[in-house]
């Protein structure tokens, strides 16, 4: 490090103190570009998306501040996303090292749109053959993406002497579903937030007729402790030797500065009893905020009902494609038979009568002892109710190895039987198969 580097002030109250990464987001006009221009401006290089910090850069005294489509040297309408990407990396690759300790970015959003064009025409790098098939691999894809960016923020805070990248993100909608929620999250890839010391969502609120001067924070993440002291600065261990942890800041911080992070590192907020204006309020929704969520609720009821119906449609059509062709087989079976013996009606027509009116004084009952009498009673039966065809009762004689019923003995019937009760089972299964695509 330095001599510069050495002799400037602390950046966060304390020697030795770092938070390196600190995220702020929110809708516009909250006060986004302001904290990140007051952490310390002396100290700051600045760079610009938006051109939204115009007016403030002088009168803050920022040490640096680049404005990415001036330095291009093209209108916003002709830069390209992996233009404003290429610059920065190439840029902050070329800072000097110690010359500053804040690396505000303004914002992220704007910023990261060029880094998968980037990465992505760096396919060989990653052992693909093309960028198309290196984007076709989704998830490496995006983690390259991801990693590139985070390496990427770590040498600038190791090799440069960044002691803090503070970045501003505007609110982006979350879907799921392929559908928008009513809730919100900043833009930018998840390494701004999984890197990040502290993110803020900022907000200024209208109080009797005027906007805030400062913006409220509310405190999305923070990884912000100091150990407990006694009054003469030793730390304070518990019985078992462990140290006792002092949370910095509140849920919700009344005035969101850097200059009021610095107070409460100082003076911790959980050392004391938190105020009202530092806890969270139960949120409130708007009218606006509550029609969507009942847009929600019914789109997703919709979305269910609609699934409900395509699987019942699907289930039907592959139902009636099973009857259809079994149908036809049936309907080619007896025009093969017919074909093959034009002048006499298929066998098992017959010897397989439907089944029988009720018998008149004068015939004799169905004697149910009777094997053979039995099974044809049976067959027609099974006819009837659509469990097999006379097709399947002919080939089941045949396989008993007799022309017809009456030349069955007892062995053949339970052949017969058995027989019938498969291809009855089979044709159940048939017609619940799902049809092929």
């Amino acid at each position: 490090m330095s001599e510069a580097k050495a002799e400037k002030r602390p950046l966060w109250q304390r020697e030795g103190f770092e938070l390196p990464y600190v995220g702020v987001y929110g809708p516009l006009n909250c006060g986004k570009t302001l904290f990140l221009l007051n952490i310390r401006p002396e100290e700051t290089c600045y760079i610009g998306l938006e051109f939204s910090a115009t007016t403030y850069l002088e009168a803050a005294g920022v040490k640096a501040h680049h404005e990415i489509h001036e330095e291009l040297g093209v209108s916003r309408d002709e830069v390209t996303p992996k233009d404003i990407w290429v610059w920065f990396e190439k840029f902050v690759r070329s800072l000097p090292a110690g010359e500053f300790q804040v690396l505000a970015i303004d914002t992220i959003g704007d910023l990261e749109q060029g880094l998968p064009e980037y990465i992505a025409e760096r396919h060989n790098d990653y052992g693909y053959s093309s960028a198309e098939k290196f984007r076709s691999a989704k998830g490496l894809f995006w983690g390259a993406c991801k990693k590139h960016l985070e390496n990427l923020m770590h040498f600038i805070r190791s090799s440069k002497g960044i002691d803090t990248i503070a970045w501003a993100a505007h609110l982006k909608t979350v879907w799921e579903g392929g559908n928008p929620t009513s809730r919100k999250t900043n833009q930018g890839f998840d390494v701004w937030n999984k890197t990040a010391s502290l993110v803020f969502e900022l907000e200024r609120r209208v109080v009797k007729g005027t906007l805030q001067e400062a913006p409220s924070g509310r405190l999305r993440k923070g990884r912000l402790s100091v150990p407990k002291q006694n009054e003469d600065g030793t730390i304070v261990r518990d019985e078992f030797g462990d140290i006792e942890w002092i949370t910095v800041l509140p849920p919700q911080l009344p005035k969101c500065t850097p200059g009021q992070i610095r107070r409460y590192i100082a003076s911790p907020a959980y050392s004391r009893r938190l105020k009202a204006d530092e806890k969270v309020k139960e949120e409130v929704l708007t009218d606006d905020e509550k029609l969507l969520i009942q847009q929600e609720i019914a789109r997703n009821q919709a979305s269910a009902a609609e699934a409900q119906l395509e699987i019942k449609a699907d289930s039907d059509a592959k139902a009636d494609r099973a009857r259809k062709r079994l149908q036809e087989q049936r309907e080619a079976m007896k025009a093969n038979q017919q074909q093959a013996n034009p002048d006499s009606e298929p066998e098992v027509e017959r010897q397989v009568k439907q089944p029988d009116p009720p018998p008149s004084a004068d015939e004799p009952p169905f004697d149910p002892s009777d094997e053979i009498e039995k099974l044809r009673h049976d067959i027609a039966k099974s006819i009837s109710a659509g469990e097999i065809t006379k097709e399947d009762a002919a080939r089941g004689i045949k396989s008993a190895g007799a022309d017809k019923l009456a030349n069955l003995t007892v062995e053949g019937v339970k052949k017969v039987r058995k027989y019938l009760w498969t291809a009855a089972t089979l044709s159940d299964m048939e017609a619940e198969r799902p049809a092929e695509k």
